[in-house]
């Protein structure tokens, strides 16, 4: 029997014992540790770690659904790691993430349901009382009427009316997109979770969040967390850009933060502007300088992929820490392995 190190961002390790030829995450859950997962097929990217020492092998025919950078970085899905022998492996959250329940299913409801933007709506939920959730996290929903599920990121902080509110990219011919049409409040709706680890950071210093599109949803609950978290306020930015201007949404929720958050650098553009537009223009990474960059003590992006691996090779030009960096990509509506891939996408 080999051993298995489980390092966390509050220093904590936790060990199990794992077999050679055994699953990283199979091991762990077995041991009564609860690290962050989901498909359990390599697709949705929910149980990423970072392989630090041992070594491993990959479960054969799974295409992982992370970055070539991230692998090259040694990131590496544990529900597709098989130990060689001993193994330690960092996982991007705190140790008192694996404390809290799993996710589990519950009956919701359908409160409101309207367009922000000409391609993003806003889906508001009820779900049992006892769903819990951490800003950044995401949930599954079956569609109504079909046997088909989509993973959402959560774009509203908690509060005591228990509501849940999600941005929602609208795809012609998609199943949700189809859905969103005819939504009425008081539909049922099955929830799945709360899922992921792409938590607010605890660095103590500047922070910067990109986000490119729908990315903007659990960026939204994370602001709200890191105003609220007390001590010595740091300066933030916050990148955000759509495609073109009619796209852009919640721009009056951002306006408002900027007034709670007086060290908010709010900037807003689009990628693909015209002659009209007399903000910002291009994508949201352009929208940040190298300073805001440098001086951050966590990078937080959210978006589609080409985001994501272009954010980590700016930074990688720049020598930043990639441990600095957390990220959720957005994949768009297939299905991979049998499993639906998230879908909050930009």
């Amino acid at each position: 029997m080999a051993r298995l190190d489980l390092r966390f961002t509050d220093g904590a390790t936790m060990t199990a014992p794992i077999a050679v030829g055994d699953v990283v995450l199979d091991a762990a859950l077995a041991a009564g540790i609860n690290l962050a997962h989901q498909c359990r097929s390599g697709s949705c990217a929910t149980c990423v770690g970072k392989v630090v020492s041992g070594e491993t092998e990959t479960v054969a025919g799974r295409a992982p659904a992370l970055l070539s950078s991230e692998i090259a970085a040694g990131m590496r899905l544990c529900c597709s790691l098989i130990a060689c022998g001993d193994v330690t492996v960092e996982l991007p959250y705190a140790s008192t993430f694996t404390l809290a329940d799993q996710a589990s299913s519950t009956a919701g409801e359908v409160l409101e349901c309207l367009p922000l933007s000409a391609s993003v709506w806003k889906l508001v939920l009820k779900p049992d009382p006892s769903f819990d959730f951490q800003p950044g996290q995401y949930l599954r929903l079956q569609v109504p009427g079909t046997d088909a599920w989509r993973s959402y990121s959560i774009a509203s902080s908690r509060d005591a009316t228990g509501r849940i509110e999600l941005v929602i990219k609208k795809h012609p011919g998609g199943a949700m997109g189809e859905y969103l049409t005819r939504a009425r409040p008081g539909d049922a709706i099955d929830v799945e979770g709360p899922f992921g680890a792409f938590l607010l950071s605890q660095a103590k210093g500047p922070t910067v969040f990109i986000a490119g599109g729908t990315g903007l949803g659990p960026i939204l609950p994370m602001l709200d967390q890191l105003r609220l978290r007390g001590g010595r306020a740091h300066p933030v930015t916050l990148a955000f850009s759509c495609s073109q201007a009619e796209d852009l949404f919640l721009l009056d929720e951002l306006e408002l933060r900027e007034y709670w958050m007086p060290l908010l650098d709010l900037r807003v553009g689009v990628s693909r502007s015209t002659a009209e537009w007399e903000g910002l223009r291009g994508n949201p990474l352009a929208l940040v300088d190298d300073e805001s960059l440098l001086a951050a003590a966590a990078i937080h992006v959210c978006g589609s992929p080409g985001l994501v691996e272009a954010t980590r090779q700016r930074c990688a030009r720049l020598a930043i820490d990639p441990a600095k960096i957390r990220s959720e990509q957005f994949i768009p509506e297939v299905t991979l392995a049998g499993h639906p891939t998230p879908e909050t996408m930009p």
